[in-house]
């Protein structure tokens, strides 16, 4: 064989598997290139739209080997924001977060199954206050690229439904029946590589 026709299969055979493994590693989550959203009902006809502004975490990623994928994330309750003072005001208060004796919301993955091209199964213990449980959601992909002056970066997006009740998110007695107890939470989690 050729020497260029053998350095062109060498090449066509190696170069995929190192463009995988530049994806792998450790990616911090970039506040600035993420959100976290949520949408509750009032009154059953009104949606109350709010986000957390301030929130770490760190998603371990490796598209051919799942079990060695991980998701942490903390959020800090107190920097919730709906727009509106008073009501982000209250939300801090032990009927809803409690957050000034449980500053904390935290997930940590358990298990990460892959279910397709840049998608995966991710389980994990949720916890909210004093109330722990195990939740399982679809993670895309959305892309990984490099930027100029940024470094390697990954977008991860899911969005889930949770019982406010089951986390003691319960207010007082008339948020109980003003307030839907579904939560809709969407996440965009802008990540940059920081570790192979």
């Amino acid at each position: 064989m050729p020497v260029k026709h053998a350095l062109l299969w060498v090449a066509l055979f190696v170069w995929p598997s190192a463009a995988l493994s530049q994806d792998e590693g450790q990616y911090n989550v970039v506040p600035a290139h993420s959100q976290i959203r949520f949408s509750v009902k009032k009154w059953s006809v009104l949606d109350v739209e709010g986000l957390f502004t301030r929130y770490r975490g760190e998603i371990r990623y490796d598209a051919q080997r799942p079990e060695r994928c991980s998701v942490n994330l903390e959020v800090e309750t107190a920097s919730v924001f709906t727009g509106e003072p008073k009501r982000d005001e209250s939300l801090l208060d032990p009927g809803f977060f409690d957050s000034r004796r449980v500053p904390l919301m935290k997930f940590a993955s358990t298990k990460v199954t892959r279910t397709g091209k840049g998608e995966m199964l991710v389980a994990g213990n949720l916890t909210i206050k004093d109330t722990t449980g195990n939740i399982v959601v679809r993670v895309q992909l959305l892309g990984i690229q490099d930027i100029p002056g940024e470094g390697r970066l990954a977008t991860f997006q899911t969005q889930l439904v949770l019982d406010r009740r089951t986390y003691g998110v319960l207010g007082g007695p008339l948020s109980r029946t003003m307030i839907g107890n579904d939560v809709s939470i969407r996440l965009t989690l802008g990540t940059k590589r920081t570790a192979p």
